[in-house]
């Protein structure tokens, strides 16, 4: 258990060492595109137009701003008002959040479900001979 948290704290630290304002505009890139791509219509409720707050790790160049704009109002609407936050703990990433509802997309996550997989992993693999030894 030791070796899986020193594992994911070097993969951790070397992905925030390497991350950088390019990289982060091609995630934003990529983030637009998997939000245009959302199947289904989004229910905006009745009344004032909703604000999003859109969080990175870096602050995005105009040119991605405008993409992440266009891509939210696209979605939900064009009176919707969004405002940009930076938030360096998402290493490589961009995060939308509005009514409460948090849609994201970052190295963080990756790292956080490869973690709990391996968790899970590591836990089963531990049981397996403990049951093993209770069964004969």
């Amino acid at each position: 258990m030791r070796t899986q948290t020193e594992v994911f704290a070097v993969a951790h630290q070397a992905l925030s060492d390497l991350a950088g304002a390019s990289l982060e505009e091609r995630l934003i890139e990529v983030f637009v595109t998997r939000l245009r791509e959302l199947s289904g219509k989004v229910a905006v409720p009745a009344g004032p137009a909703p604000a999003v707050l859109a969080r990175s790790a870096f602050a995005p160049s105009a040119a991605g701003r405008a993409s992440v704009e266009a891509a939210i109002r696209e979605r939900l609407g064009a009176n919707v008002a969004v405002r940009f936050e930076t938030a360096p703990e998402l290493i490589c990433g961009i995060e939308l959040t509005v009514d409460g509802v948090k849609l994201a997309w970052s190295v963080a996550d990756y790292l956080a479900s490869l973690a709990q997989d391996v968790a899970a992993l590591v836990a089963t693999e531990l049981a397996a001979p403990e049951a093993a030894v209770h069964a004969a």
